[in-house]
């Protein structure tokens, strides 16, 4: 019984965040990443990702898609989503800086609202990330 799969779709909202996070984090445990999960979103993150090697804390926002929102812009936030079974780190406002320098989502009525999501991302956004990639 224990161990059969959970089938992700046949999970709450709540539950698919704290697997994502689990699953996130083994991939970014073999990057020397230690991650912290945090229950309030602090300062929009919603773990912490410490580097054991460069000693670097990255504040992390899980999305389970390609995501910018104003309410993040220029608070040193990294977005972390899967796409395609692969999962990413990139970067908010680089990752604000390319939709702004090669799509048209800033002028959307969504980011008017203050956020954009991909639902499926481009081919010139999967280019974009493929540096970003958590394989």
């Amino acid at each position: 019984m224990y161990c059969q799969k959970v089938e992700y779709n046949s999970l709450n909202s709540r539950q698919k965040e704290t697997r994502n996070f689990h699953v996130l984090a083994g991939k970014l445990a073999e990057y020397g990443f230690e991650c912290i999960r945090i229950n309030d979103d602090w300062e929009g993150a919603d773990f912490l990702a410490w580097n054991m090697r460069d000693h670097v804390v990255l504040k992390v926002q899980l999305k389970g898609r390609p995501m910018i929102a104003r309410k993040y812009e220029d608070a040193d936030l990294w977005m972390a989503f899967p796409v395609n079974d692969n999962w990413y780190l990139i970067e908010h406002d680089e990752l604000k800086a390319w939709a702004k320098s090669e799509t048209n989502v800033l002028d959307t009525k969504s980011w008017e609202r203050g956020a954009y999501s991909w639902p499926r991302p481009s081919k010139s956004m999967l280019d974009k990330l493929k540096p970003c990639l958590i394989a």
